[in-house]
């Protein structure tokens, strides 16, 4: 997969999108729209690893981070940070891993499959793939809506 472009993070229980407020200080999973708050710039940290990125949000131009690697510790939108797609168990899918903490990835508040739901950061656990594996899909495909 080429990360050059921009895509929606979609988390594979419920069909929900990665989204930012306008603060900052949120962020949610919400229905998939055409939103800019659901677009995320995906920044490669260099030409040879392209499993390793930044990832900007295209309405506050701020980056997905965590101020701890702690689980439970929400995500915000907050200093550039790093992130690596580890292939997930159900096909097309991925672990995302900040590659500021020890182990730390992005997590769908519990395996909700409502909107609205907090994303924050929790420890590789298998046993909640359900809440803990993305897609990520370029805002061009139009199969999404």
């Amino acid at each position: 997969m080429s990360f050059t472009h921009t895509v929606y993070i979609i988390a594979i229980n419920g069909g929900h999108v990665v989204e930012a407020d306008n603060t900052g200080k949120e962020i949610k999973t919400q229905k998939a729209t055409v939103s800019k708050s659901q677009q995320w710039v995906v920044e490669r940290k260099d030409a040879h690893k392209a499993d390793e990125f930044a990832l900007r949000n295209v309405a506050t131009n701020a980056y997905l981070g965590a101020p701890k690697g702690v689980s439970g510790t929400y995500c915000t939108t907050n200093t550039k940070q790093f992130w690596r797609a580890e292939p997930g168990h159900a096909p097309g899918s991925f672990w995302l891993k900040n590659l500021e903490f020890d182990d730390a990835c992005l997590c769908n508040s519990g395996a909700k499959t409502t909107a609205n739901s907090i994303v924050y950061m929790w420890q590789k656990d298998d046993g909640w793939v359900q809440s803990m594996l993305w897609y990520l899909r370029d805002v061009n495909d139009k199969g999404l809506f």
